[in-house]
Parts: structure tokens; C-alpha cells; sequence
């Protein structure tokens, strides 16, 4: 099991000037090995006639048209997180709020629609239940396992996740630009600077964070290094 978080970077900011800010400053990551691909489906049944596991996936590709493009870094490297930024080179990942139908007023219509999301603008206002996506530029990714605890302060994915958020709102307000965040935890978003709810999540050393860490990250004390200091 893991804790998976996202952040949704609310104005465009250059995908890979953020992508090697984080893996340098919070995945301590040097030369990582990372891809930039674009969303795509496979053909497999012309992979199973080629040999299937004797042949590579990766040449059997059918790309989806109008599908997003993700940058991140190959698994298996170590890191106390999977990290991946969603994003479109040519527009926002997202041009407005998608939500779900819903479920429970209507979930006759919520079954018909597949359970999926759709724009707010497809969507009566009175039939809209959760917020699956705010309108974004991109969409920040991480995932920890769940027994993660970090090596000499003991803290866990929660709070490994709301420093990370923290920290990347500081960069994001250092150039006007706004965030929201996801907490798998409730399935809500949440907006910049209740990161601290995470704080707990996944950890065993809770005590220490609500005397240390948790005033820290209210206090976006990061201009100072406060939070850094803690990965």
C-alpha cells in the first residue's frame, strides 16, 4: 500500500525547471534515470503474436490522441518517493474543474456516465458531486509506501508528503503562481497551506511532529531552510 499525493500547479511554470528543482532539493536525486513520454495504450495482441514476453512491450505502443505527456523518474532508484509531473506542452492539463456525478442523489446517472469525470461545463451544477480535478496547468505526483520511515527522524509518508508540499508551495509563490493539493486519505483537495493535515499520516512518530514539524509547516517557515533541514 502506499500514500499517493498530487498537487495541482494552478498557472504554467517551465515543466523542467520544476522537475530537476525537485529531484535536487527534495529527492536528493543525482542523475537520476527519467523518461518524457506521452500517455499511451498497447497493442497486445500483435505483442502476444510476436512472442509476447520475449518481445518489448515498449515497440507495440498505439498513442492516444489528445492524451497528456509525464516526466518522471524510473522506478527502482531508491527514492523516498515515486515522482512524476503530469502536464500538456501546448495547454493546461486541465482547462476547468472536472467532477464526478453524484453517487449518491443520482446513482443511476453516476452508473450510466461510467463513474467518470467530466468538466464542470458538461455537468448541471445540482448533479455534481466530488471534485475530481481543479483546472490546472500540471499535476505534480508522489508516491510512498506506507511502511516508509525516514532514516534518522522517523517520520513516515504523511509528513514526508506535506514537507514536500510545503516546499514546493514556497517555489510556486516565489513566482506568483498558486496550488492546491490532494489528500488520499479523505479524497478531498485542499487548498495552499492545510498541508499540515497530512502531518500523522502513515507515522509512528506523530508527538515529535505536532511539537516540531507541524508549527514549522504553518508557519511556512521555509525561506530559512526550517523545512529542508527535516529530508
Amino acid at each position: 500500500m502506499t500514500l499517493n499525493t498530487r498537487i495541482a500547479v494552478l498557472q504554467p511554470v517551465p515543466v523542467k525547471e520544476l522537475f530537476d528543482w525537485v529531484n535536487t532539493n527534495l529527492l536528493k536525486a543525482e542523475n537520476p534515470m527519467t523518461y518524457d513520454e506521452q500517455e499511451h495504450a498497447h497493442d497486445y495482441a500483435a505483442w502476444k503474436a510476436a512472442g509476447g514476453g520475449k518481445a518489448d512491450l515498449r515497440q507495440f505502443q498505439i498513442p492516444i490522441e489528445g492524451a497528456h505527456w509525464t516526466m518522471g523518474n524510473q522506478m527502482g532508484q531508491g527514492f523516498a518517493a515515486i515522482f512524476e509531473i503530469e502536464y500538456r506542452p501546448d495547454g493546461p492539463l486541465y482547462a476547468e474543474d472536472e467532477y464526478y456525478y453524484d453517487e449518491d442523489r443520482f446513482p443511476d446517472l453516476a452508473e450510466a456516465k461510467g463513474w467518470d469525470a467530466y468538466p464542470a461545463s458538461q455537468i448541471p451544477e445540482g448533479q455534481r458531486g466530488r471534485l475530481a480535478h481543479p483546472a490546472m496547468a500540471m499535476q505534480i505526483v508522489f508516491d510512498t509506501g506506507y511502511s516508509y520511515q525516514h532514516e534518522t527522524m522517523g517520520f513516515g509518508c504523511g509528513t514526508l508528503h506535506a514537507i514536500y508540499i510545503n516546499l514546493i508551495g514556497s517555489w510556486l509563490a516565489e513566482r506568483g503562481v498558486g496550488y492546491r493539493w490532494y489528500n488520499e486519505f479523505n479524497g478531498t483537495w485542499n487548498d495552499a497551506g492545510t498541508e499540515q493535515n497530512l502531518i500523522g499520516g502513515g507515522d509512528e512518530a506523530k508527538a515529535w511532529f505536532e511539537r516540531v514539524v507541524k508549527p514549522a509547516i504553518i508557519a511556512r517557515a521555509v525561506q530559512d531552510g526550517a523545512m529542508a533541514k527535516f529530508l
